[in-house]
């Protein structure tokens, strides 16, 4: 493994940081309840990446395999529902 792999790898949650090591992709269009999201994960040690819509989510998971997604259900430009169901289908699973 490489310096960078071996230090993903050795991120452990603590009881200070649960998360720690773990990327959480967010797929909500309102600024609000991201900035929420993203202050939790930032106290709770995650990784967070962001995604307004559908497609900038897609565009996100041929390049990163998220731990955990929350995706919202009412999209601009989709049903929340569909992506989760490509989520639940995809190898190795989110």
């Amino acid at each position: 493994m490489t310096g960078m792999s071996n230090t993903l790898h050795s991120l452990k949650p603590t009881s200070r940081r649960p998360l720690h090591g773990l990327m959480v992709l967010l797929v909500e269009d309102s600024l609000t309840a991201g900035e929420a999201v993203r202050l939790m994960c930032i106290t709770s040690g995650a990784r967070l990446r962001r995604a307004d819509c559908m497609e900038s989510a897609r565009r996100h998971l041929r390049i990163y395999r998220p731990d955990v997604a929350i995706v919202d259900m009412g999209l601009p430009d989709g049903d929340g529902a569909e992506l989760i169901s490509e989520l639940a289908q995809a190898t190795p699973r989110t």
